[in-house]
């Protein structure tokens, strides 16, 4: 039997508090984690929090901020990380971040834009930086690439969908980087939040660095193409494996979302898998993704307390199945709104929340379904969970994953164990909740969209 897949967690909590701010960003390179924190204060500051892992340790070492220039205070929306370089952005800027010794600092300033505009995504590898460029349109994103010398981050080149003559739009809303590959995703529409999916299903574009600079090779397509799908609105890759999320795909249901999985060949990607069967997350999934070697991260849009990180790893035949639902110890609304994964840790915000997520193999399943038998009479409770198709459960979809006594009340947090008390039952043991209170959350869930609208435009699918 495959041994029972669990995590433990370490929430990372800033050590002043982070006062009057919104946990937004997170990045991860195997020995650094980065945690953003934005404020909406136009005249203040956000602030970068910079951990520094040592086993299972994270310490915190260094807070930066950009300082109180105006729009400033977005500084930490979103970050990148690799060795002793990083970049974090603001709305309208992104610096460059170098450590020296066990402490980093702002070292430059890079590509200031205009009140128009804004920053999209962020990757950084080796001496290799890029940054993209959003419009509100979506129309005119660009990718400018730095490359590091010994005069500090150079222009390198500035890459766009000029050579498509069908291009899509919002280009660079994600990017990725490693070695000499880049992908920027162009999901079409605006975002999975407000279903403004575009007439196409998105894309996701490949250029690669050879001795003449960096050449478009690839546009890639789903498989299953149909509009509004936002293929691209995500996207992770590992120097072999690149994962795209398309969060408006129709595949496993209505809006229901879908992950593509492809493979680099060395000559180019070929599309091999299609996830779209997740237990917890309902909708939207793709909204976030992230990739390790064999396991892949995936997150929907929920909009609603408790979250869910879903981890899929990939079994015989190249099947990628779920083996770990991830929800930490605090609900957090937006679980996964930035993802990381490096080799068994995943590092995760959620809202007002950052987390490390490590995890492990070990044990099977007890006969009754109740706990991991680690070996040598050690056992690790799965309650109120139960082991269930050899993972230890951390989110319910029915009753029999939970514990003996317990209910899965998908109305409660959309998935969580309760005893069945105040509940109503479906004949099948998943309990429905009152169906009053769905109809005021759903309420409250568009009361506070069009709060936030002004704030989504702004950060687009960073």
């Amino acid at each position: 039997m495959a041994p029972v897949l669990t995590f433990t967690e370490t929430e990372l909590v800033p050590s002043d508090g982070a006062p009057g701010l919104e946990i937004e960003s997170v990045a991860y390179d195997g020995a650094t984690a980065i945690v953003g924190a934005t404020t909406s204060d136009t005249f203040s500051s956000g602030y970068a929090y910079l951990y520094a892992r040592d086993g299972a340790l994270f310490t915190e070492t260094t807070k930066l901020t950009a300082g109180a220039q105006f729009f400033s205070n977005s500084f930490g929306e979103n970050a990148a990380v690799h060795g002793d370089h990083a970049v974090v952005s603001a709305y309208s800027s992104a610096f460059a971040l170098e450590k020296n010794g066990s402490s980093w600092s702002v070292v430059t300033e890079l590509a200031p834009l205009s009140s128009i505009g804004g920053i999209g995504g962020l990757a950084i590898h080796g001496d290799t930086l890029a940054i993209a460029k959003q419009t509100f349109g979506g129309e005119d994103g660009e990718v400018f690439v730095y490359r590091r010398g010994a005069s500090g981050w150079q222009p390198e080149a500035t890459l766009t969908t000029a050579h498509d003559p069908t291009p899509t739009l919002y280009f660079g809303a994600p990017i990725a980087l490693v070695g000499d590959v880049l992908i920027a995703g162009a999901p079409a529409g605006y975002n999975p939040v407000f279903s403004l999916g575009g007439e196409t299903p998105g894309a996701a574009y490949v250029f690669r660095r050879d001795g003449s600079g960096w050449q478009p090779t690839q546009k890639l397509l789903p498989s299953d193409t149909a509009p509004e799908a936002l293929f691209g609105a995500s996207l992770a890759y590992d120097g072999s494996t690149l994962v795209v999320g398309a969060p408006g795909a129709d595949a496993g249901g209505p809006d229901r979302g879908a992950v593509y999985v492809f493979t680099d060949t060395g000559s180019g990607f070929a599309e091999t898998a299609r996830i779209d069967a997740f237990s917890a997350n309902d909708d939207s999934n793709g909204y976030r993704v992230a990739v390790s070697g064999d396991r892949i991260a995936n997150v929907s849009y929920r909009g609603g307390s408790p979250g869910f990180l879903s981890i899929s790893e990939k079994g015989a035949e190249d099947v990628w199945e779920e083996a770990l639902l991830i929800q930490p110890s605090i609900d957090t609304v937006s679980l996964g709104h930035k993802l990381a994964f490096v080799e068994s840790t995943i590092v995760a915000s959620g809202e007002g929340h950052a987390w490390a997520f490590t995890l492990k193999g070990e044990g099977v399943c007890t006969p009754d379904g109740g706990s991991v038998d680690l070996g040598g009479g050690k056992l690790e409770s799965c309650a109120p969970y139960l082991c269930v198709a050899g993972s230890c459960r951390s989110a319910c979809t029915v009753s029999a994953e939970c514990a003996a006594g317990l209910v899965c009340d998908r109305e409660q947090g959309q998935g969580t164990c309760v005893a069945p008390g105040g509940v109503s039952d479906d004949g099948g043991g998943c309990a429905l909740g009152a169906r009053e209170r769905r109809g005021s959350s759903l309420a409250l869930v568009a009361a506070v969209a069009l709060m936030v609208w002004s704030r989504r435009k702004k950060r687009m699918l960073a």
